[in-house]
């Protein structure tokens, strides 16, 4: 099976529209097909490959978490790099396999949720214990910061949620159709998805000693997306 015919099985015209603007995604698409490919042989369960980047992401958590120093941080970052490559791949190999269930979805949509609380929730513990370069306020905001922003990166989708419980999916559906997002709403769309300029944005903070900026810019971002989804399905 080569990686062309692996991306027709995989790639639904959703998820084609989907990844189309997020572009960080892309990239990781494309080690993961290749990764694949002796999967699909052995016969692997999708399933399997989601436990394996939730351990990633854990493992991520507590190296940036507690890393004495700047290169086991950047250590850490490569765990959510490798979870990014993972997500895609548990889904990928269950359409492949056709193995696809309403369990492996909730144990990835487990995993993409644990991967959003543990970036923030990391950044500001790291930024708490690290030496960075333009301290902005005290270092122990950074725990809250952190904390906050692990809990507003999934509050509205929680929200959007039991709004489509309640069978009123259309304005839920508006908010999350990027087809029909203007450059500013991709722009965000594209910083906060932990499959996206996420990643890339982590590790120059880390590298660059300024986590205590990212902590902030991602506090006062989540903040407004917050405010704006729920200014829309709280109607």
């Amino acid at each position: 099976m080569t990686y062309k015919e692996i991306y027709r099985m995989t790639m639904s015209p959703a998820k084609e529209a989907d990844e189309k603007y997020l572009f960080w995604d892309r990239f990781l698409r494309i080690p993961a097909t290749f990764l694949i490919m002796p999967l699909i042989s052995i016969k692997t369960n999708p399933t399997t490959i989601t436990k394996l980047s939730i351990l990633s992401t854990l493992i991520s958590f507590c190296l940036i978490s507690f890393a004495s120093t700047p290169l086991i941080r950047i250590v850490g970052w490569g765990f959510i790099l490798l979870w990014g490559i993972m997500d895609n791949m548990d889904g990928q190999l269950a359409r492949c396999t056709n193995q696809c269930s309403n369990l492996g979805d909730l144990w990835d949509t487990m995993g993409g949720y644990l991967a959003m609380i543990s970036i923030y929730f990391s950044a500001g513990i790291a930024a708490f214990f690290d030496e960075c370069y333009y301290p902005v306020f005290e270092s122990y905001l950074n725990l809250i910061w952190g904390g906050a922003t692990a809990i507003l990166s999934i509050f509205p989708r929680l929200m959007m949620q039991k709004k489509k419980n309640y069978g009123e999916s259309s304005v839920v559906n508006e908010i999350v159709d990027k087809s029909s997002f203007g450059f500013t709403k991709l722009l965000v769309q594209n910083l906060i998805s932990p499959t996206a300029f996420l990643q890339p944005i982590f590790l120059l903070s880390i590298i660059f000693h300024v986590l205590d900026l990212f902590v902030l810019f991602y506090f006062l971002l989540n903040s407004a997306v917050t405010l704006l989804t729920l200014k829309k399905i709280l109607k």
